[in-house]
């Protein structure tokens, strides 16, 4: 699998054929939820680590954009 991430290891995307520029190989344990949500993600030493603050962001943008569907 390559992973992109940007400086601070938050993960950009991934592919698990091909390849992706600017991406890194990555051999570790791939997190359950990682491949349905990998913005919530960051590549910490080596690891991909779920980010409690980067969820709570994706969740509450996702909620705003339900809620304002619903007002139009």
């Amino acid at each position: 699998m390559k992973i992109k991430t940007d400086e601070q290891g938050r993960v950009l995307g991934f592919c698990t054929l091909g390849d992706m520029d600017g991406a890194v190989e990555y051999n570790g344990q791939v997190p359950g939820g990682f491949t349905e949500t990998p913005l919530d993600y960051r590549l910490i030493d080596g690891k991909l680590v779920e980010d409690a603050d980067l969820k709570s962001a994706r969740e509450a943008a996702a909620a705003a954009r339900e809620e304002e569907a619903e007002l139009a």
